[in-house]
């Protein structure tokens, strides 16, 4: 699935490794222009992200706090025109593919 990152902040450097290894990242998008201008292959300014979509499958937002993330959502889907189906978020997908600790299944229940 083709991937645009969304938030290169504290999030994306914390969790890069894991990122490159689940999902085949082929462009980065950030609202602060600072942190694309470090960007030199694959970059996406928030116009391309919105006018390109038939290039990528999901955009990856990594961003976390839920008033951030809310705010990133609002305006990806109402400012850019994003399809909500091709939205994830990166702490969601890592509670999915994480697997717990303990299994009940283990004690007899």
């Amino acid at each position: 699935m083709k991937t645009v990152v969304y938030g290169l902040g504290g999030m994306f450097a914390k969790y890069n490794e894991y990122i490159y290894q689940n999902y085949q990242v082929i462009g980065y998008c950030d609202r602060d222009i600072s942190k694309l201008e470090k960007i030199h292959t694959g970059r996406f300014d928030r116009h391309m992200l919105m006018e390109n979509q038939e290039l990528y499958d999901s955009v990856l937002v990594t961003v976390f706090g839920s008033e951030t993330t809310r705010d990133v959502l609002k305006d990806l889907v109402d400012n850019l025109n994003v399809p909500c189906n091709k939205i994830r978020f990166l702490h969601y997908d890592m509670l999915d593919k994480e697997k717990p600790y303990i299994s009940f299944g283990q004690y007899g229940e």
